[in-house]
């Protein structure tokens, strides 16, 4: 089942389009091979018949994996990476709305709620950058 609700359009960089299109094509691989039985939907992630691929095996085959080669605890969940995004993107600056969309919420106040505990740093930093903008011009005049 897809959940139209859910969708939506973010722009990624270069070298993730790159990434995934590669990915894509391995995927007509698998297509040739289940012959008939393959329906394309269009995923990138796709079990052997075109389904869309659910969270435990990828979770199981791919993602534990992929963590225990980074070095990184087997524990962070699948999850945790939307959430590690989001925080590195309020983190470095990016506007709460450009988040707040990618994230797919449905208004800002949800993201405002949810990332609340990165705001305090980013306040620091907005003062430090008026502090920074505003001797600036003091040396200037």
């Amino acid at each position: 089942m897809l959940f139209r609700s859910g969708r939506r359009e973010i722009t990624i960089s270069k070298s993730l389009a790159t990434s995934l299109a590669a990915l894509k094509s391995r995927q007509k691989h698998v297509k040739r091979a289940a012959g008939d039985q393959y329906q394309d939907h269009g995923f990138i992630f796709a079990d052997s018949e075109g389904r869309p691929l659910y969270p435990p095996p990828v979770i199981k085959q791919v993602f534990r994996p992929a963590l225990k080669r980074a070095g990184l605890p087997t524990t962070i969940r699948l999850y945790d990476l939307r959430h590690t995004s989001a925080t590195l993107l309020l983190k470095a600056g990016e506007h709460i709305k450009v988040v707040s969309e990618r994230l797919g919420h449905s208004n800002v106040a949800i993201t405002l709620e949810t990332y609340a505990h990165v705001l305090p740093g980013m306040q620091r930093d907005a003062a430090n950058r008026m502090e920074d903008l505003l001797s600036k011009s003091e040396e200037s005049a």
